[in-house]
């Protein structure tokens, strides 16, 4: 390589191009340009996509804390359904949790069940023993809770109250869309549309395109640039090997 070609593309420059660092005397050159472009514009969407992900994670709603006793349930704000069978026993021993009761038919009662383990409703209801061992023996949600204290025989399912690590000012609204089903729509409408999954995939084929397009840009570079040098430069590459001999 010629002097001129080595001063401007040293050994210490080549080896950390596929790093994206560089001397600020090479900006000028093209192929430098492309790398950085390149590098630049894969960083700022791996970037985008990573906080993207992140706010996902600590906006999502999740269980705040587990009620273990009546009495925690009687202080919130969830009405309790059930069957005709315990209303007559919540007027005696739970006064004020009576106050929260709502009495369902035998379908309204089981299809709110199924509600509550699908995380769209708000409520308790007085779980059965098949309910209570469904819970137990299934994969559901985890805001899904058995308060341990039991009425009667039975005891009493719910979904747990529902915060945020950050941005509790959204907290409402993504529990409305959750309760209302807007996520399980959206979600059916990616799958009827036969979308991939892994869109970042595509991130990384214009990496590896860029980094190709840059590394064969400054290879022609190399090589117009050796054609290109002046003619005392040779002269004096002349001079220089004729003394080493």
């Amino acid at each position: 390589m010629v002097p001129s070609m080595r001063r401007k593309f040293s050994p210490w420059i080549i080896t950390i191009l596929p790093l994206g660092m560089g001397d600020p005397r090479t900006v000028k050159s093209t192929s430098f340009r492309m790398h950085f472009l390149v590098l630049a514009l894969c960083g700022y969407i791996l970037t985008q996509s990573y906080l993207a992900s992140l706010s996902g994670i600590l906006t999502k709603p999740r269980s705040s804390s587990e009620m273990q006793t009546l009495e925690e349930l009687e202080e919130s704000d969830y009405p309790l359904y059930g069957l005709q069978t315990i209303r007559l026993q919540l007027m005696e021993s739970n006064p004020k949790l009576y106050k929260h009761f709502k009495e369902v038919s035998m379908n309204e009662y089981f299809e709110m069940f199924d509600q509550v383990i699908a995380g769209r409703k708000k409520v308790a209801t007085h779980a059965a023993m098949t309910q209570i061992l469904f819970i137990n023996t299934t994969s559901i949600d985890m805001n899904f809770h058995v308060i341990p204290e039991k009425i009667g025989f039975y005891s009493i399912s719910m979904l747990l109250p529902e915060t945020s690590l950050i941005l509790p000012t959204f907290d409402k609204l993504i529990s409305i869309a959750v309760e209302n089903g807007l996520f399980d729509y959206w979600i059916m409408q990616q799958l009827k549309e036969g979308r991939e999954k892994n869109l970042i995939s595509g991130v990384f084929f214009l990496l590896v395109i860029g980094l190709v397009i840059s590394s064969l840009t400054f290879i022609g570079e190399l090589v117009v640039g050796s054609k290109n040098v002046p003619p005392h430069q040779r002269h004096l590459k002349a001079l220089r090997l004729r003394r080493i001999q």
